[in-house]
């Protein structure tokens, strides 16, 4: 697993998306099942701004956080960048990421290690750093390709920060 422990802030821009959705818990995982149904439908969304695939987590502004288990139910989205909602695929929802500072980590290997990358992220660096946790939108840019058990996958994850 490649990691960087000090990540880049950034400030994002509004970024308007198109993509589905379900309502999740971490043992209740349906990620599998939302790329499966997404995939085929990809290819029909023709204002896509770029070739990557974002993966969001929304979760619920009234839970604390700090209290999220394996049981904390949240919204997951897997979904394409466009540059408007015109044409909207049947099927298919639009979400806002807001726009706001971003604290973005680099992970180089399967998916299988992401909840050692989560771990590090809000159990050690964002307590130890001087950013507190944001109620927005958390996300993970994929790139077209992006294999889940491939130990050379890279994606980007995107933690909301102030």
């Amino acid at each position: 697993m490649i990691l960087n422990k000090n990540p880049e802030i950034k400030y994002v821009p509004e970024i308007k998306l198109i993509g589905i959705r379900a309502k999740m818990t971490l043992s209740g995982d349906k990620t599998v099942v939302l790329w499966k149904k997404f995939m085929p439908l990809r290819n029909k969304i023709f204002n896509r701004v770029n070739n990557d695939f974002i993966d969001v987590q929304v979760y619920n502004p009234e839970k604390e956080f700090k209290n999220f288990d394996q049981n904390t139910e949240f919204e997951k989205w897997v979904a394409v960048e466009v540059s408007d909602w015109e044409n909207i695929v049947e099927g298919m929802e639009t979400l806002v990421i807001p726009e706001g500072k971003y604290a973005v980590f680099y992970h180089k290997g399967p998916a299988v290690e992401s909840s050692r990358v989560m771990q590090f992220i809000y159990a050690l660096w964002l307590p130890g750093s001087v950013y507190t946790l944001e109620n927005r939108p958390h996300f993970q840019i994929l790139k077209e390709g992006y294999k889940p058990d491939d130990p050379a996958s890279e994606e980007t994850l995107w933690v909301p920060v102030s």
